[in-house]
């Protein structure tokens, strides 16, 4: 892109980069060919897909479909989180449901089998049609009265929700702590980042404001990942594709002109994962007059609605 209005890519500094900035198109290659290497159907990459052949323009675009079921289970949890600079958290919330979307009228009485672990944290609140001594004795979702009542076609259900919030620092998934250090003819950022509670996030994405210095770029230092400045926001964005036990800290260093220390915050945070807070698995379905097994698929996923640090 062109102009000041847009992104623009910095370049690391010093001889101690771990990572590297890269084109849009590249990074956007990186990342998909990481996912491809780690079990995940992605479409063609955007390098592969900048300019097609006549033929290949003719034909028409086929991207992948996820199959599922007659049966599909999605659970999902948000997660909100506010800490503060010093390292206090001062908010944590996730909200999370269950919801169940059946395409084929003969699958529609039918049960769900769950395993539920320590819930302790969290309160759980079943559809007001759902069994709950069903649910709380045997640990199955199935509707109230005749086993041969049908749950609705077509558009997804949420059978069961569940919430938590907590004050309790074990339970971040991930702690971003931000050192500002004025001095000078600059200013020297240092930001880092390691896993807590969760095992494994995608997509990780740190945004850090940077105060407007006649619209020159910040000077990289090192960065265990990549990055991108976008000089419309006036901001640097730290990008993860994915963390782990691999790689479950890292660091990122950049230096600006001088500024006061507080114009690096709010700090933001977004990812996804396929792990949740709750531990609520479905283990399989069933009808709920023969107790015969029903195919099933299902999606998991945790992202967040709202993390910063102030």
């Amino acid at each position: 892109m062109g102009g000041s209005a847009g992104p623009t890519q910095a370049k690391p500094s010093g001889s101690g980069g771990k990572g590297m900035a890269l084109s849009k198109g590249k990074k956007q290659d990186s990342f998909l060919e990481q996912m491809r290497a780690e079990g995940e159907m992605v479409d063609a990459l955007p390098s592969m897909m900048k300019k097609p052949t006549t033929a290949a323009a003719a034909a028409p675009s086929m991207p992948y479909a996820p199959v599922s079921e007659a049966v599909h289970l999605t659970t999902i949890e948000r997660l909100t989180l506010k800490m503060s600079k010093d390292g206090g958290l001062e908010k944590l919330e996730v909200k999370g449901d269950l919801s169940m979307a059946i395409s084929d009228p003969e699958k529609a009485s039918i049960r769900v089998h769950m395993n539920l672990g320590d819930n302790s944290k969290f309160q759980l609140r079943p559809h007001p049609k759902i069994d709950k001594t069903l649910f709380s004795q045997k640990k199955v979702l199935g509707l109230k009265g005749d086993p041969s009542q049908k749950f609705p076609i077509g558009n997804p259900l949420e059978i069961l929700r569940w919430r938590m919030a907590s004050t309790d620092e074990d339970d971040i998934p991930i702690n971003i702590s931000c050192w500002p250090s004025e001095g000078g003819s600059e200013c020297q950022v240092n930001l880092e980042y390691e896993l807590v509670k969760a095992t494994e996030l995608r997509n990780v994405m740190i945004t850090i404001p940077v105060p407007s210095s006649g619209g020159s770029s910040p000077s990289i230092g090192q960065v265990d990942g990549e990055y991108e400045f976008n000089q419309r926001t006036s901001s640097l964005i730290w990008m993860i594709p994915v963390i782990n036990s691999s790689n479950s800290s890292g660091s990122f260093e950049f230096t600006t002109a001088p500024a006061d220390s507080n114009s690096f915050f709010p700090v933001s945070v977004s990812f996804t994962s396929k792990a949740t807070y709750a531990q609520i698995a479905v283990t399989g379905c069933a009808n709920a007059m023969s107790e015969e097994s029903v195919k099933f698929s299902q999606e998991v996923s945790l992202s967040t609605d709202e993390f910063t640090i102030v």
